[in-house]
């Protein structure tokens, strides 16, 4: 059974506390890619250790990447934070450095999580049990990030429904568009599930139903209640995305 996704999303310090959702490079553009990563926490046999800060880093384009890939399904819980160069990594105070260990061991920040030096436009902490802590510079690679992981859970899903009545068929869903998802914004900010776990088909349509979660992330089982139900994202095999919210934000809370 596929596990629902969770979003709680901080516009103020540009965070998204999440579950299920992988970090996958393959979906940012190219200058978002990271050009070096610190690591806060976890070792790596492709990072080289920096005397000057005490941390581990990874660099090459190529190394990054499949660091990255393998964390997808990593057992080993990394905490790592980008940055645009050693030559400017040198440069951080000891209380720039400490506030980098604060943010691993505390997964929140003291100042901002944007450094200027580092010129990092991630910062990622893995919480335990599949739930992420993720600070984005720029929130629509938050957006391509949640839309890339619902699009590979709806095929997924296309994929073991059609199994049932021919043999070993795989199917991929369109790319769910980062437009949509910025719809359900106001309900990022208070907290949701995509209930990937409960899709439903009907003739070519799959369903997602949708549920304000608030900050009960740790009490899922008591969020799928109808009270809590707002709406639906459904996948159409020959028409794509759409989304339907049938009962607002203030009709709920």
């Amino acid at each position: 059974m596929m596990q629902s996704i969770y979003v709680h999303l901080d516009s103020i310090s540009n965070h998204v506390l999440s579950s299920a959702i992988k970090f996958q490079p393959a979906v940012l553009s190219q200058n978002e890619v990271p050009k070096n990563i610190l690591l806060l926490k976890g070792r790596s046999p492709l990072a080289i250790y920096d005397d000057y800060t005490g941390f581990y880093y990874i660099k090459d384009s190529k190394k990054i990447v499949a660091f990255l890939e393998e964390g997808k399904t990593s057992t080993t819980e990394y905490n790592w934070i980008d940055f645009e160069s050693l030559e400017f990594l040198h440069q951080l105070t000891p209380q720039e450095i400490a506030d980098l260990l604060y943010i691993s061991h505390a997964n929140t920040h003291l100042h901002s999580p944007f450094f200027y030096k580092l010129q990092n436009n991630f910062i990622f902490l893995n919480l335990g049990q599949e739930f992420t802590k993720v600070y984005y510079r720029k929130m629509d690679d938050f957006y391509r990030q949640l839309g890339a992981q619902l699009t590979d859970k709806m095929s997924e899903e296309m994929t073991r429904l059609s199994r049932r009545l021919f043999f070993n068929q795989e199917k991929n869903a369109k790319d769910l568009p980062v437009e949509l998802l910025k719809e359900l914004v106001t309900y990022f900010k208070v907290g949701m599930v995509f209930s990937t776990e409960r899709i439903k088909k009907e003739l070519l349509e799959y369903t997602i139903p949708l549920y304000v979660a608030e900050d009960r992330y740790h009490v899922m089982e008591n969020v799928y209640i109808k009270e809590n139900l707002f709406g639906q994202l459904t996948y159409h095999e020959e028409q794509g995305w759409s989304l339907e919210i049938y009962k607002r934000k203030t009709d709920i809370l």
